[in-house]
This record gives C-alpha cells, structure tokens and sequence, in this order.
C-alpha cells in the first residue's frame, strides 16, 4: 500500500471540528422541533445518520484525494509481452539514392537515412516493448540490447554516421543470427520478433544456403518482418565525401567496373512465409507503413501461444474514494 499525495491525509485533522459542528447544528435543529413541534429533546434518526454521514465523508475524501493504491496481480499488458529486434542494413548499396524522399530534409534522400527514419516512426508507434537495434553489413552487430528506453535508440540512431559505418558486401543470413543471439533463448516467455530494414540484396550466400536456412525455420517462434527500401530498377552507388557539394564518384568493383544495386525481395518474401511475417516495400514515407508493421506484430502477440504472466502492479483507489464520497453526499442531500 502507498500514498501518491500523502499531503492530503493532514485534511484528516479537520475532522473532530466537522464532527462538532454537525453535532451543534443538530441540536440546534432538534431544539427548534422541541419548541415547535412538541418533539422529544433527544436527537432523531435523521440527525445521528446525518452525523455519520459527515464523519465518512471527511474521511473518504482525504483517502480520495492522498492517492491511495494497493498492490494486485494483474495479466502484463501484451505490449510488456513483446520483444523486437530492429536490423538496419548498413552495406554500400544503401547509399543508393532511388527513394522518393525522407521525412528530415537536411539529409541525403538515399536508402539508409529512409530506413534510419522507419525506425523512428516505428518508435513513435510502440508503447512500453522492449526494442533492440543492431547494424549489419557482411556481419551483424548488437548497438543497443533490448530495452525500453526508446530515447536511447534515437539517441544513437541520430548521432551515428551512417555514411562512415558503411561496408562493403551484405549477408541477411549473418543479420539473423544476430537477431537470434540478441534474443537469446526464448527463455523469458516473451512474444519475439525481428524487422529487418534492408535493400533485400544478399551477396555472401548462394541460393543453396538461404534455401537449407529457411528449411531450418520450421520450428521457430519468432516473426520476421522486413521492409525493402529501394527501386526496383538497377541503380549505381554514389559516393560523397563530407564538406563536398555533390557528387566525387561511383562506386566500383574490383574489375573496376560500376557497382549496381536493385532491391530486391525475394528471399525476404521467403523468409517471411517462412516464419509467418510479413514483407512491405516502401520508398518515401513509413509512418503509415510503421503502424502497419507495429498493428500486425501485436495481433500475433495477442494470438500467441505463449503463456500470459501475472505480475504486481499498483491500483488506484481514488476512482473507488471519490465515487463513495459522492455516494455519501448525495444521502446527507436526501437526509
């Protein structure tokens, strides 16, 4: 038990001095009737359940207003149920500039800021889950472990240089495993899921590997939602140097030759049916496409199998207080 405004108790000295006023306007009463209408000198019913009525309200109303809450077990809300891990991929092909634009106009409208800005809006739709970021390329890395404090991930996601943390090649295969290790397990009796924010473009596994990875999935509980960010046409990867206007270059293979990138869904579409997720494409703004992503992770959540956990939380009895003050005031009218 605990008092959010303990301050209000202090109400509770008025009420010997309540009480002495009723009992005195009372009698008052009850002298007028003797005089008047030949009744007894003792006080009527009226009176003493007019008198208790007033000692209770002047103890319900500081109770009402000092906050009181009691600890219950209660069902954890669905959205403490969820876990999500959020990938971004930070390969060079993300520094492609095939996306219609994004929300911050002081960035570059290129696929790693859209998808940067996806994860903000995805932010803006979540309430209370635990999230956790990491970046991928040719290896996945943990950023921020899951975590409720979604301001930190902002925090790193605005003040992280996309641009430099880039590289070369990208493995979707590598960024799972690292979802898979962020989330452990399964232990916790959590509802886990995984969003890749990715171009689709996998150039360190051949078909035959992705194919035996999928067929491994048949077991797993977790979604995996992915969202493309990029065209659909072959595009070349500029490259921009910092403080210069424009553009120095293209990218280059080892030939010497320019690099293309196309986004491309395919196995993300796999990997979706494989694990009963979902897969968006999107090239310009993600907020209704973040409410989507958020409504779709939920309803699984809500459809899961896994257990629901009980836990102590507090209970506000003001509500409770303040409707029997009312109550009490409404007799003390009719008395």
């Amino acid at each position: 038990m605990k008092w959010t405004q303990p301050i209000y108790l202090l109400l509770l000295v008025a009420l010997p001095v309540m009480l002495l006023l009723t009992l005195a306007t009372e009698r008052y009463w009850q002298r007028l009737r003797t005089v008047w209408g030949g009744q007894g000198r003792r006080l009527h019913w009226r009176s003493r359940l007019r008198i208790g009525v007033v000692v209770a309200l002047f103890v319900v109303l500081p109770l009402a207003l000092a906050g009181l809450a009691v600890q219950v077990m209660a069902p954890q809300s669905i959205h403490d149920r969820v876990t999500l891990v959020v990938g971004l991929d930070v390969s060079k092909s993300m520094l492609a500039e095939d996306v219609l634009a994004v929300p911050d106009p002081q960035c570059l409208a290129n696929r790693l800021n859209l998808g940067r800005s996806f994860i903000n809006d995805l932010l803006n739709e979540l309430a209370g889950e635990q999230v956790g970021l990491f970046f991928f390329a040719r290896n996945g890395i943990e950023v921020v472990p899951p975590t409720r404090d979604h301001g930190f991930i902002r925090y790193i996601l605005r003040h992280t240089d996309m641009g430099r943390l880039t590289e070369s090649g990208s493995d979707l295969l590598a960024a799972l495993s690292a979802a898979d290790a962020m989330l452990g397990d399964g232990s916790n009796r959590a509802v886990e899921a995984v969003v890749l924010i990715t171009d689709g473009e996998d150039t360190e596994n051949t078909l035959e590997q992705s194919i035996s990875y999928l067929q491994s999935l048949s077991t797993t509980p977790r979604q995996v939602y992915s969202v493309r960010i990029g065209g659909d046409e072959s595009v070349f990867i500029p490259i921009r140097k910092p403080g210069i206007v424009g553009i120095e270059g293209f990218y280059t293979d080892e030939q010497g030759s320019y690099l293309q990138t196309r986004a491309s869904d395919g196995f993300l579409q796999q990997l979706s049916a494989a694990t009963q997720g979902a897969n968006w494409h999107y090239r310009s703004d993600g907020r209704g496409l973040a409410h989507q992503v958020v409504e779709q992770i939920l309803r699984h959540a809500g459809q899961s199998s896994v257990a629901t956990v009980t836990t102590l939380s507090w209970f506000d009895l003001s509500g409770l207080f303040l409707l029997l003050a009312t109550a009490l005031y409404s007799l003390y009218v009719m008395l």
